[in-house]
């Protein structure tokens, strides 16, 4: 949200936790809803989901993602992001549900019709940088898992 509000657009954050929101509400500048997506009226150019999917149960999961994308403008744009799942355990105990590149990129085709999908993952290196790749496949097996993770996955998408 701060990000696109320093590019000047109108930014709104929603959360089921009025807590959580108290913590985010410091932002100046940014409309801070209590409640569910499904529940908004009003659409936007752009939705952002950033780790937040992996805390809901996998059932529930594409009815968010349907819901999210409800909300989106003609040609607005959504991105999602959510943690790599790199085995059966989880990579957080707050975590009930993790993807797996398959599972991730399913759960947003389900969501609608796409003008044109862009899919990453990030990089981290010897604990020191991070890095964008573009994912035409399934990211490949870790070469070194002690220096190399590949950490999250992100999808953007247009209507």
């Amino acid at each position: 949200a701060d990000l696109m509000r320093s590019f000047g657009y109108k930014a709104t954050g929603i959360d089921l936790n009025e807590r959580t929101l108290k913590m985010a509400r410091f932002r100046p500048g940014i409309e801070f809803i209590c409640g569910k997506v499904e529940e908004l009226t009003e659409t936007f150019d752009g939705v952002t989901s950033v780790d937040m999917i992996e805390h809901v149960h996998q059932p529930e999961q594409a009815t968010l993602v349907k819901a999210m994308v409800a909300r989106l403008k003609t040609n607005g744009v959504f991105l999602i992001d959510t943690p790599f799942r790199r085995t059966s355990a989880a990579v957080s105990k707050h975590h009930v549900w993790e993807l797996g590149f398959e599972e991730f990129a399913w759960l947003v085709d389900q969501a609608g019709s796409w003008k044109t999908i862009d899919k990453y993952y990030t990089v981290r290196f010897h604990d020191t940088y991070t890095v964008f790749v573009k994912a035409n496949d399934k990211p490949p097996e870790n070469p070194d898992p002690n220096n190399v993770i590949i950490e999250n996955q992100i999808i953007i998408a247009t209507r």
